[in-house]
């Protein structure tokens, strides 16, 4: 009976450990178009290698996104690279016999530049109050 008790209380400990419950979320929200044009169900990528966040939000039919954690909205605090990426294609299951069409209007509007951490020069600093990060982007 006391290993039982043992084991429920080790479980119980190691699950609260991977779940940092107690982290500060700043909320973070905004807008993606290209030149004045809303871009839906683009992918918004934030990414903080050094908190090991890497989180990602999709915009609505009007390009709005906010970020939506397991444990709340926003992101920890901290320093972002931020990327967009067009939305991801649906395959069909099953073997694929020819690629599909392009059939997403929007994968050739989001400028390669902003599709790269190391080339969209996008950053965001998470505070406690909220963060919008509004992108208009430019097709060269």
């Amino acid at each position: 009976m006391r290993n039982l008790l043992f084991i429920v209380a080790l479980v119980a400990l190691a699950s609260g450990l991977g779940c940092n419950r107690g982290e500060v979320l700043g909320p973070v929200h905004g807008v993606i178009t290209v030149e004045g044009t809303p871009v839906e169900r683009a992918t918004v990528m934030f990414s903080n290698d050094q908190k090991g966040v890497h989180m990602n939000a999709v915009t609505d039919s009007q390009g709005r996104y906010v970020v939506r954690m397991a444990n709340g909205d926003g992101l920890p605090l901290g320093d972002y690279k931020v990327r967009i990426c067009p939305p991801i294609q649906d395959h069909p299951l099953g073997p694929i016999k020819a690629p599909p069409a392009n059939v997403d209007p929007f994968a050739s509007t989001i400028p390669s530049r902003y599709r790269d951490v190391k080339t969209s020069d996008l950053k965001l600093s998470v505070t406690e109050k909220s963060n919008s990060l509004d992108v208009d982007m430019k097709r060269n």
